[in-house]
């Protein structure tokens, strides 16, 4: 394999939080799909927000959550206009690492409700049981087209970290699980 995919780490604890508290959860690892070509051949990002369009309509989600590197940022943006293009109606969150520093400038673009910062289980779990925003610690969002940022969260104590849902993706798709012994970036970041 010429690739080397990993799992979607953060979405999986996310999903894994959510469904220990009885929240039904579907992940779609787009990063995943660009590859699934028997060729060489990437799926475009326009072909990607196809995808994501059809299953929107075809689900109807009343929430939907998307993570975001630096590098993935601006198809991530995509992604999250062509949910809304297909599904006004339903919460499109974003969260990750650039999003976290950068609610303002996110919140810029209209297909965007909510900002996630920081660790987004609980966050994600408070959404999906329709708290309203102004009490939803770790999120922006504009009201009355203000940006209003909330109180950061405070991080999970280790106890509350759930295993990753890996049951919701088909682990043969990816080339290995990296077991981390903390959170945050894997790689050599500086931050």
């Amino acid at each position: 394999n010429w690739l080397t995919l990993f799992p979607p780490k953060g979405l999986l604890y996310i999903a894994a939080f959510l469904k220990g508290n009885g929240v039904d959860v579907e992940v779609l690892d787009t990063k995943k799909m660009q590859f699934e070509r028997p060729s060489l051949l990437r799926r475009s990002i326009e072909e990607i927000c196809a995808v994501v369009k059809n299953k929107i309509k075809a689900k109807n989600p009343k929430i939907v959550g998307i993570t975001s590197s630096t590098l993935s940022y601006l198809p991530a943006l995509r992604i999250a206009k062509a949910v809304k293009e297909a599904s006004p109606e339903t919460i499109v969150v974003i969260g990750g690492i650039h999003v976290t520093h950068t609610p303002e400038d996110t919140l810029k673009n209209d297909f965007i409700d909510v900002v996630a910062r920081g660790e987004g289980e609980k966050t994600m779990l408070e959404l999906a049981k329709g708290i309203s925003f102004e009490k939803i610690k770790g999120i922006s969002y504009r009201k009355n087209k203000k940006i209003i940022n909330n109180p950061d969260r405070e991080i999970l104590k280790e106890n509350e970290i759930p295993v990753p849902a890996y049951d919701l993706v088909d682990m043969k798709d990816y080339s290995y699980v990296v077991l981390m012994c903390t959170r945050g970036c894997p790689h050599k970041c500086s931050y």
